[in-house]
């Protein structure tokens, strides 16, 4: 009670069933699950299990696609093998403490989503409207775009920054040829609820940095447009799926194929007590807000 759970080695949603007896066992099959039960605080965007940035973060996208929110956050894991083990500091999670900074305004700002998710380039600024990572907004129906900006600096050469705007790269932004900075102002057309965040890359060039290149994402800042949830259709429908599919891929796991830890095990049997319906799911991830529109909304295979 009163901790803060951040999901560690999410699943890339590129192979939802991997049956490596490694790695198959320490992925976060469950985040969606638990998101709907408002059990986790932040998501893991840089680690040691998913070489490729890309395919943890999409996973995260999605479930912001349908107006949950989740820290951006990342650690370096067990340091305690030498051999294996990543060194300490190679992902870092940095966070914005107005204020006199302790740990419990650290904690609490982590939580606000006031944060970014790096393994070497770091954002010294970035605002939408003069608002910060982590920050909520109400818009009213006549606002047409948001205009901000960023700031991101490096040891070593970046290639680009991207504006994000509900999983999308809308602007990007390159730096030159062996530049360190990339400083840019933009101004960004929305038509409807939306979030929007930076990210950031750049070539691998020496060994200490880890995963498949340079590689920063900032949180958030969260737009509401007249009150609406932020909704994009076709992150809540793979999301859907995804529930849908997750008792059988959990027990087929159990079944023997891979052994997983006790805490995977209790959640396999929290979502069959669940009994989570079509028409929750659906629910859940902002598809319907009026259980009468679920025929005409999508159809769902429940064998």
């Amino acid at each position: 009670e009163g901790a803060a759970i951040i999901s560690a080695h999410p699943l890339p949603p590129t192979d939802f069933v991997d049956l490596d007896p490694f790695d198959g066992k320490m992925r976060a099959r469950e985040l969606p699950l638990d998101v709907t039960r408002h059990k986790i605080d932040g998501d893991e965007l840089l680690t040691g299990t998913c070489y490729s940035h890309e395919g943890t973060i999409a996973m995260w996208y999605r479930i912001l696609n349908c107006g949950f929110r989740l820290s951006a956050c990342t650690g370096t894991d067990a340091c305690l093998n030498a051999g294996l083990s990543r060194p300490p500091g190679c992902y870092r999670t940095y966070v914005q403490v107005p204020g006199e900074f302790t740990y419990d305004s650290w904690l609490s700002n982590l939580l606000a989503g006031r944060t970014f998710a790096t393994n070497g380039p770091l954002f010294t600024r970035f605002e939408v409207r003069d608002f910060a990572m982590g920050d909520s907004v109400s818009l009213s129906a006549g606002v047409t775009h948001l205009d901000g900006s960023v700031r991101v600096e490096c040891e070593t050469p970046l290639t680009r920054v991207d504006i994000i705007c509900n999983g999308q790269a809308v602007q990007t932004f390159f730096a030159e040829e062996g530049e360190c900075v990339i400083d840019v102002d933009f101004l960004l057309p929305i038509e409807d609820s939306c979030w929007v965040a930076a990210r950031a890359s750049g070539p691998k060039v020496h060994a200490p940095t880890e995963g498949d290149s340079l590689y920063a994402h900032s949180g958030p800042v969260y737009f509401t447009m007249e009150g609406e949830r932020i909704v994009v259709e076709s992150s809540a429908q793979e999301l859907v799926e995804w529930l849908i599919e997750l008792p059988w891929a959990t027990g087929h796991i159990l079944k023997g194929h891979v052994q997983i830890g006790h805490t995977s095990i209790e959640r396999w049997h929290a979502f069959n007590r669940l009994e989570l319906t079509p028409k929750g799911v659906l629910q859940q991830f902002g598809l319907i807000r009026d259980l009468r529109k679920l025929d005409c909304v999508i159809d769902i295979r429940n064998d």
